[in-house]
């Protein structure tokens, strides 16, 4: 698989565990302003009056940018290495103004309560298991690895935070996570636990991760800052 390709789709992967709203963007509740973990700080700016993301910076440099031209958004990182330009890729969305696709040929699907399936011209490649609103599995089947993820899920503590592209990407999570089991038949085995401490409002202000694999247990912690 192409190396960019790939990175796009674990972008996506990544930020499609997040928001609670089922709504159609670019409506967003807690636009995350700072975002800090392992000393690197990462800083959004979004345009007024929709609210959608517009630029992310990494510790004050233009890290991504977001151009939204009628039924596609173009989307450029700066953040590479080599000659040459950024590099870019275009998503395109659908009238309900969800992705359904990019200029790489990948192709995002979706079921009647707008959560992400897989790909129609990848059938059995990803699949994805929903259940209460949450994600609970996803399997990625390649010719030499089979990638399985199982999640948990806090069900008193309600998912927040919209960042990058999760308003177009339909329903995220209903709840904050838990826990992710990951197994790779490559790779072998990852753990992680989450817990959260939340600002007056209700929002996540620290997200901690213990991240334990057989190099042993790590914890990771995020800090969070919103526009009010």
């Amino acid at each position: 698989m192409n190396k960019l390709v790939f990175t796009a789709f674990l972008f996506l992967i990544g930020i499609s565990l997040y928001s609670c709203k089922k709504e159609t963007p670019p409506i967003i509740d807690y636009r995350i302003k700072t975002e800090t973990n392992n000393n690197v700080t990462y800083q959004y700016s979004y345009l007024t009056p929709s609210g959608r993301i517009w630029y992310r910076y990494k510790n004050g440099y233009k890290y991504y940018s977001y151009h939204y031209a009628g039924d596609s958004i173009v989307e450029t990182n700066y953040d590479y290495s080599g000659p040459g330009p950024p590099s870019k890729i275009t998503y395109f969305i659908n009238k309900e103004g969800y992705i359904i696709g990019n200029s790489f040929n990948q192709v995002y699907a979706y079921d009647s309560d707008w959560h992400k399936q897989e790909p129609a011209n990848a059938p059995n490649q990803y699949v994805y298991q929903y259940e209460n609103g949450n994600q609970m599995n996803i399997s990625m089947n390649y010719v030499h690895d089979t990638t399985w993820f199982t999640y948990t899920y806090y069900p008193d503590k309600l998912e927040n935070r919209t960042k990058g592209l999760r308003a177009f990407l339909g329903s995220g999570n209903r709840n904050l996570m838990k826990s992710e089991h990951i197994v790779s038949t490559a790779a072998g085995t990852v753990n992680s636990e989450y817990s959260y401490e939340f600002d007056a409002k209700g929002r996540v202000i620290k997200e901690t991760r213990i991240f334990t694999s057989s190099l042993g247990t790590t914890p990771v912690v995020t800090t969070y800052t919103y526009f009010d």
